[in-house]
């Protein structure tokens, strides 16, 4: 069985779908694999198709905006993202704050800052992180009972 991954799940209000389709169309131009909600047929559980390939995806894209940070979809995509353990990158097209479901958890994450529009540099910084140019440095450490091992990234940027 062939189980389709992406480099990205979306997750997004659609009230910022003209902002969101831009981005999104050039990271797909850059050759980058995209999962969003369009993809979803008529029939299909919504939410166990968003918990799949939320699974299936490398990098979870978060649009945070004031209709975003309010919607019942999108904190449930991030709760699931944070469960699943994702690398989870705030894309702030607004000025609003998180709300408080999402603030816990994105509240130490680095965000893309396009409230502005985007420039190139960010664009280009974006899309390498995404491409591969982020590494995950993974480093072994001893617990205090001296017999247990626990992975910890020494580069926290965007991962839960």
């Amino acid at each position: 069985m062939n189980i389709e991954k992406f480099d990205i799940f979306v997750s997004y209000a659609h009230e910022d779908k003209k902002i969101v389709g831009e981005i999104i169309g050039k990271l797909s131009s850059a050759g980058l694999s995209v999962w969003v909600d369009k993809e979803i047929h008529h029939g299909e559980s919504i939410s166990s198709r968003i918990v799949k390939a939320i699974e299936r995806a490398t990098f979870v894209l978060f649009f945070s905006s004031k209709s975003s940070n309010a919607s019942d979809y999108c904190i449930g995509e991030i709760l699931v993202a944070v469960q699943k353990r994702k690398c989870i990158i705030p894309i702030k097209i607004d000025s609003s704050d998180y709300c408080d479901d999402l603030l816990v958890h994105l509240i130490r994450l680095h965000y893309v800052n396009f409230i502005d529009g985007f420039s190139i540099e960010e664009y280009d910084e974006l899309v390498s992180v995404l491409s591969g140019g982020f590494q995950m440095e993974v480093t072994t450490i001893k617990m205090k009972d001296e017999n247990s091992y626990k992975q910890v990234s020494s580069k926290k940027d965007c991962c839960m």
